[in-house]
Formats: structure tokens, C-alpha cells, sequence
């Protein structure tokens, strides 16, 4: 497998980290605006959501990159 890395794949390959930083930063401020999930009682099950959401967007961003770079992610 070559990868010719030219500037087209450097801007496309900002494409899913850009993603990657809008999707993390919103649901991050999304979370913290809603007043309920502040409280101390819903302390752990926001940190675990917060875990699991975060890689869920790095497995769909990875995912993104690799399809960008035409490397073959199937079975």
C-alpha cells in the first residue's frame, strides 16, 4: 500500500480531526450546560458517558481517516 502524501491529503485528513474536535468540544460544553448533571449524584454516571461518547468519536474518526486514506477497514 503507497500513500502518496501530497497537501490534498493533508487537508483531508484535517477533515476528521476537525470533526473529531467539534464533535468532543460541543457535547463537552452540551454537557456541562445542563444543570441536572451537575449535581454530585450524577457525578459518576456523567464521567462514565463522557468516556464512552469520547470513544465513540475517536473509533468514528479513526474510522473516517482510514476511509480518506484508502486503506480498506473491512472484514
Amino acid at each position: 500500500m503507497d500513500i502518496a502524501w501530497n497537501g490534498v491529503n493533508y487537508v483531508k485528513l484535517s477533515v476528521p480531526l476537525l470533526f473529531y474536535f467539534i464533535l468532543f468540544v460541543g457535547f463537552k460544553i452540551l454537557i456541562d450546560k445542563i444543570p441536572i448533571l451537575q449535581q454530585p449524584a450524577y457525578k459518576r454516571i456523567v464521567s462514565v458517558a463522557k468516556s464512552t461518547i469520547h470513544l465513540i468519536i475517536i473509533i468514528i474518526t479513526l474510522i473516517v481517516a482510514l476511509n480518506i486514506l484508502g486503506i480498506d477497514i473491512q472484514g
